[in-house]
């Protein structure tokens, strides 16, 4: 009998992003293409303590006592009626308020986890749905690998994913949150702005990721707000492109930036001149998991 589980919890990188508009709910609308990344957290849940308790241990940062987590082990917990005391202990490397869905990913790796701890009550549906309840991105992490992604983020159609190719991130120590994002790419589409990646349909995004990354013409709809309203992004932009890479970006809602190389020796050279300046910088490879 299993008494812990440990699963790791791979970032993602938003390839493209284009917001398509606001839904009656409040909430915007997206068309994405979501890819997970070799730069991960750990995530491991025990059987401990006594029945109905919940321990949640992160070293090396502070976190709310109720977060992505510590939710997907209480909605687990309701489905399934298994109140066993569960310690939950996360190993954070990914940065939070980075865009790159960390704390998704760690929701979702609680879920998987949970799931093989109590003999796999749930499956992948079950799973699905729990994790729609947690957060907009968590129901991608579920499986990983690469996904057209839709709506709040809760409609994932899985794709082939590729192995191909790796990723120099930046992360330019600035925290993005995502609501305030939403308000400065709103005032700047009010402002008669064109969003760069309207041209670009969800139908066409398949085929686009097939391309060698030199002809993409992915784009993201926060790129160009929020690297004019914070100086620290519009630094990272200009930064990862000396390197030569066949394409650069932002992604989700910022802060960190990538730049995608076929050459993963290529990529690591770049991050490591790179490094000298970011004290978040690393070559991390595309994951097909």
């Amino acid at each position: 009998m299993q008494i812990s589980v440990t699963e790791s919890a791979p970032c993602k990188l938003n390839l493209h992003l284009s917001i398509t508009g606001v839904r009656s709910d409040g909430f915007h609308s997206i068309e994405s293409l979501f890819q997970t990344l070799s730069l991960e957290d750990r995530v491991t849940v025990r059987e401990a303590g006594s029945t109905g308790s919940l321990e949640f241990l992160c070293g090396g940062m502070e976190l709310p006592a109720r977060n992505t987590l510590t939710k997907a082990a209480e909605l687990f917990r309701e489905r399934t009626g298994d109140y066993r005391g569960l310690r939950i202990e996360l190993e954070k490397v990914v940065p939070a308020g980075a865009g790159l869905g960390g704390g998704s990913s760690d929701g979702a790796a609680v879920l998987r986890a949970l799931n093989q701890l109590c003999g796999e009550p749930l499956g992948i549906q079950d799973l699905l749905e729990l994790a729609e309840g947690i957060g907009s991105d968590v129901p991608f992490f579920v499986r990983g690998g690469a996904a057209l992604v839709s709506g709040r983020g809760e409609r994932v159609e899985p794709i082939r994913p590729r192995d191909d190719l790796s990723a120099v991130i930046i992360w330019p120590s600035v925290a993005s949150p995502t609501p305030a994002a939403y308000r400065l790419y709103d005032e700047w589409l009010a402002s008669g702005n064109v969003d760069p990646a309207s041209r670009l349909a969800l139908g066409d995004l398949e085929s686009e990721y097939r391309k060698s990354p030199g002809a993409w013409e992915f784009a993201n709809s926060f790129t160009p707000p929020l690297g004019r309203a914070v100086p620290e992004i519009a630094a990272a932009l200009a930064d990862i492109v000396s390197g030569g890479p066949e394409y650069s970006g932002m992604s989700g809602s910022g802060s960190a930036v990538f730049a995608i190389y076929d050459d993963p020796e290529k990529g690591a050279r770049a991050a490591s001149i790179l490094a000298e300046k970011w004290r978040f910088c690393g070559n991390f490879l595309l994951l097909a998991r």
